[in-house]
């Protein structure tokens, strides 16, 4: 080209600028620190494990210190982790420790600590691997195709079905299945808030109905003579009867009593200075007054009149 011995380059990857691809090794690290390392502290993942819904995986004190001071958090933590609210928005994975994992002598880790215990496929971001959302047992997406049965996924742990997509899937990588899972996040929190929402209504709505009332059964009962019923709060007959005798025999009975006084007009004394005094000294009163058969003669009721004249005189009457 222009006749000093030059070349001419025509070849079209060195004309043009072409975009560096990433390096395999830059990939492999990636991968294996997701699987090894907290999202939140960057230390390395020890037991108790747990993992969001949107399969991130954590160490339980660095998400119990996250929660407990979300402040001190970077700016970009706090925007990733806005999904989780608490401890009950995160799950703490069953996992199963692989039997093929050792550290050699210069600290060298060889083989992923877990696998999955039905395919025995190690964890270590090379194959896909989930876990039940109800048990958080960890499996590898492999024993999940054999576990499947009619949208249903069999936990090997305690044989009882689970909905298909309460399977969290772990570290995706493509856009598609992160979006999926992000909208299957989204739908469990509204329909656990509709579930909130309908018992709370149903507790208003029970609370406003009235109680009904619980009806009393009054069992009739025998009524006694001298008693008034105290159930029925009503008055019988019979206890109207009964009760006029009873007011009539007090009666009695007061007149009884107040003959033992002078001031009673049937009282009888003697005619002694003992009377005078306003005292009776004997029932023998009665025969010197003439009394026959609890009847006083004229006689006698005249001496009782004179009696009480004499009494009044000397003070010993009030009346």
């Amino acid at each position: 080209m222009g006749g000093d011995g030059g070349t001419c380059c025509k070849a079209r990857s060195i004309m043009t600028k072409t975009k560096k691809e990433k390096k395999k090794q830059d990939r492999e690290y990636e991968v294996n620190a997701k699987w090894t390392f907290c999202s939140i502290s960057g230390k390395s993942l020890t037991k108790p494990i747990v993992s969001c819904q949107l399969g991130k995986l954590y160490n339980k004190d660095a998400i119990i210190e996250f929660l407990l001071d979300r402040a001190k958090q970077p700016p970009e933590t706090q925007r990733r982790l806005k999904h989780i609210k608490g401890l009950k928005d995160v799950v703490e994975l069953k996992l199963t420790a692989n039997p093929s994992h050792r550290t050699d002598a210069h600290g060298t880790q060889h083989g992923a600590k877990y696998h999955c215990p039905i395919s025995t496929l190690e964890m270590n971001g090379r194959h896909k691997f989930g876990y039940i959302l109800s048990t958080g047992n960890v499996i590898s997406d492999r024993a999940i195709q054999q576990l499947k049965e009619d949208n249903m996924i069999i936990d090997p742990s305690n044989e009882q079905k689970y909905p298909l997509d309460d399977i969290i899937y772990i570290n995706l990588e493509e856009e598609i299945d992160i979006e999926k899972q992000l909208n299957r996040m989204k739908a469990r929190k509204e329909a656990k808030k509709a579930s909130k929402a309908n018992k709370r209504q149903k507790a208003e709505g029970e609370e406003e109905a009235p109680k009904k009332k619980k009806k009393s059964i009054i069992v009739p009962q025998r009524l006694e003579k001298s008693t008034i019923n105290s159930r029925l709060n009503t008055i019988t007959r019979t206890s109207i009867k009964d009760g006029a005798e009873s007011v009539k025999n007090q009666k009695q009975k007061s007149e009884v009593l107040s003959a033992l006084f002078t001031s009673h007009d049937s009282f009888i004394g003697d005619l002694t200075a003992e009377a005078l005094a306003g005292r009776t000294a004997n029932m023998a009163t009665a025969a010197i007054q003439k009394i026959k058969n609890g009847v006083r003669s004229n006689e006698a009721r005249e001496t009782q009149k004179n009696l009480k004249y004499a009494r009044y005189k000397a003070g010993g009457l009030n009346n």
